[in-house]
């Protein structure tokens, strides 16, 4: 992989996004063949979560042996996600390749699924904001490179093993 990634933003997210409703439960392989991307020749891609999406599905982005290797996520920005209230069951699980942060402090999130963002090796940070209030197991487990975790004030409840074998 080489180059700057394809953004996947507000204007044309509905045709690089796979939707159910304001779900988005993947990305459209027709919108992936048109990059001339394929498992043998991927492309890299920043994710930004649109506004009037309320849910990323379970699976949604799911990389490693069982995912969509056609892509790869350089980061994901939720900064306009300001009707995101829950990213489902494994929905990064295995995308060792997205770096940086996880900023969900300016979303309404109120879930967060098991292993939603496990073996996401390349996370060096996450951000909460205080309407998180269900969160699952291992939600942020086996992301070595996390450095810095920043939970807003009146959290009160953390899933099981969140940061399973963290730094």
């Amino acid at each position: 992989l080489s180059g700057d990634p394809i953004t996947i933003s507000e204007s044309e997210h509905q045709d690089a996004f796979l939707m159910s409703g304001t779900t988005i439960t993947g990305i459209s392989e027709a919108w992936l063949a048109d990059r001339g991307a394929s498992a043998e020749n991927p492309v890299w891609v920043k994710l930004v979560i649109p506004k009037t999406v309320t849910a990323i599905g379970d699976k949604a982005f799911l990389g490693g042996d069982n995912g969509n290797q056609a892509y790869q996520i350089a980061e994901v920005d939720f900064s306009g996600a300001t009707s995101l209230t829950e990213i489902g069951e494994q929905a990064f699980l295995r995308r060792s390749e997205m770096t940086g942060s996880v900023d969900l402090s300016k979303t309404p999130i109120t879930t967060l699924d098991d292993f939603a963002f496990q073996e996401c090796t390349g996370i060096t940070a996450v951000s909460l904001p205080a309407t998180l209030k269900n969160i699952g197991s291992q939600v942020f487990g086996y992301d070595s490179a996390i450095t810095s975790v920043i939970l807003a004030e009146g959290m009160t409840t953390l899933g099981f093993s969140m940061f399973r074998d963290t730094t």
